[in-house]
């Protein structure tokens, strides 16, 4: 809207800057004013005018503050989250959270063509069954396949990654592979190799290890990004030798052979909770005994016979050999040992005398003291056969 600024007469001076005399007939001609109710003009027009210029500002300023409020509110986007999942306990049924409900763009134009170069590219032996076809085929997302070993799953699925990517034009690096062991990993990416070269592509060893992957190396550095878990490791990986790359995190979860940094951690886990937790003391009390109890056998197994000759043996010695085994562990400063009761027993295994360091009584087990040919000196609980 067009401002208009009054037009103002003459300035007019304050009282206060006026002589005594004018400021005295001034206010005398002002009441007269006042009593007779009329205006002047001169002083009428000054106040507009002063009205007006403050007026003006205050309202700028009201309307910007008001203006900018409004607008903000309504450039405002607003990110409402609702949680529409259900609060019922449904019965088991497929599962279409994990994977979205679609399908693969796949027509019989582009089965055909891929089926007539498998057919001229593959030898005889190595061309797909129907059930295998029936897996590559498969339009879904999630595709359940349960198959033995040497049923060929390994080229089935090469050949349906040489669909997505040759035929259908998914990206390699939006696809991930995983397998269980470093044997199976180096196996699947030699295949997906030799058949992409089949195919015309030139596939490069760090592609191929870059989408297939063991569980471990795939998963571990997810974990490895959270806060706090920045030096993670897999049981199943640990090691005093040290690793890089791939080989970190690679390993075979079904080995059951452990290696002396996993048997370190293992001792410090069952020492802790035997030192803290009574319930597990009381737990592995049975267990314990029952491990270092030999197998119970009938007097005249053949097993028995030879050891009831090597027992005749080594009882003859056995009183001297404990006495020089615990003065070799009392030099060492090893002996006694805490939780240990440094007590000498005899016991009578079939006619024959035996003798013990010690007692656990938490354990409920005696201890006989050894000592090992490469000067390790070692505690072993021992019970009565």
């Amino acid at each position: 809207m067009p401002q208009h600024t009054p037009d103002l007469p003459p300035e007019l001076r304050p009282l206060a800057e006026m002589p005594l005399l004018k400021r005295l007939a001034a206010r005398f001609f002002g009441h007269g004013l006042t009593r007779l109710r009329a205006q002047h003009r001169a002083s009428w027009l000054h106040g507009q005018a002063d009205g007006f210029r403050s007026g003006h500002s205050a309202g700028v300023d009201y309307g910007f503050t008001e203006g900018k409020l409004e607008g903000l509110e309504e450039g405002r986007q607003v990110l409402l989250i609702r949680d529409s999942r259900s609060t019922e306990h449904r019965p088991p049924n497929a599962d279409d959270n994990l994977f979205d409900d679609w399908r693969l763009p796949l027509s019989a134009e582009i089965k055909k063509g891929m089926r007539g170069d498998v057919a001229r590219l593959l030898p005889a032996h190595a061309q797909p069954s129907v059930a295998q076809w029936k897996m590559i085929f498969s339009d879904t997302p999630s595709t359940s396949v349960i198959a033995g070993a040497g049923a060929g799953k390994s080229t089935t699925l090469v050949l349906r990654i040489l669909l997505l990517t040759h035929y259908l034009g998914f990206e390699l690096g939006s696809m991930t592979v995983v397998t269980f062991t470093r044997e199976s990993r180096k196996d699947f990416i030699n295949k997906l190799i030799e058949l992409f070269g089949l195919w015309g592509r030139v596939l490069s060893l760090k592609e191929a290890r870059d989408l297939v992957r063991t569980f471990h190396s795939r998963i571990l550095p997810m974990v490895r990004s959270l806060p706090g878990f920045e030096r993670l490791q897999a049981f199943e990986n640990l090691s005093h030798r040290p690793q890089s790359g791939d080989e970190e995190v690679d390993s075979n979860p079904f080995d059951l052979r452990i290696n002396d940094a996993q048997r370190q951690q293992l001792n410090a886990c069952y020492h802790g909770l035997f030192t803290s937790n009574e319930r597990f003391r009381e737990l592995i009390q049975p267990l314990s005994r029952h491990a270092l109890q030999l197998k119970e056998l009938e007097r005249d197994h053949p097993d028995v016979q030879k050891r009831m000759a090597v027992t005749e043996l080594a009882s003859k010695r056995d009183e001297e050999l404990c006495d020089a085994i615990e003065d070799l562990w009392f030099r060492a400063g090893a002996w006694p040992i805490k939780g240990i009761e440094p007590n000498r027993q005899t016991f009578d295994i079939n006619g024959s005398t035996f003798h013990c360091h010690g007692y656990i009584p938490t354990l409920d087990a005696w201890v006989v003291l050894g000592f090992d040919p490469g000067k390790t000196l070692r505690s072993a609980a021992r019970m009565p056969g």
